[in-house]
């Protein structure tokens, strides 16, 4: 939904179709990084753990995500003076990315796997209820933010 939003608004920003290309892949880029941040915050607010791998790739991928968005802002401002200034450092950054994304896969591919011991089955239905009640609060959070209340009169 949010990532729908910064498309439509990028794209309703200006009436020149010959940046509507660049409009619409800078609201691609923008909605990609959005996402990510807000999966990081639901990361973040809900205590889930989250692999160094996958952290990695997935801030990686927001930062090539967020210079994309910021070389097609500067294209549409300037068009074509600083086109060749532009991509190289476009190429930078993924290079950047493509670095910090191998960088993680390699280090994950290092590391040995350690073996899960499970804990006794009493021990998970203890923790049912409470997992259920946080995912209950979860789901009225959710609820007042996509169907907040009309005041009656």
């Amino acid at each position: 939904m949010c990532g729908a939003g910064v498309v439509v608004l990028c794209l309703a920003g200006r009436h020149q179709w010959e940046l509507a290309l660049p409009s619409a892949d800078r609201g691609l880029e923008l909605s990609i990084a959005a996402v990510i941040v807000l999966i990081f915050l639901f990361v973040r607010y809900y205590d889930v753990r989250i692999e160094r791998t996958d952290r990695s790739l997935a801030i990686g991928l927001c930062l090539y995500s967020c210079f994309r968005a910021l070389n097609d802002t500067i294209a549409d401002r300037f068009l074509y003076g600083y086109a060749t200034l532009w991509s190289l450092l476009g190429m930078l950054a993924f290079f950047a990315s493509l670095c910090l994304w191998s960088w993680a896969l390699w280090k994950s591919r290092t590391e040995t796997a350690t073996e899960e011991n499970l804990l006794p089955l009493d021990v998970y239905q203890s923790f049912t209820p409470q997992i259920n009640l946080r995912l209950r609060s979860l789901n009225d959070q959710l609820c007042k933010i996509w169907k907040p209340e009309v005041p009656r009169q």
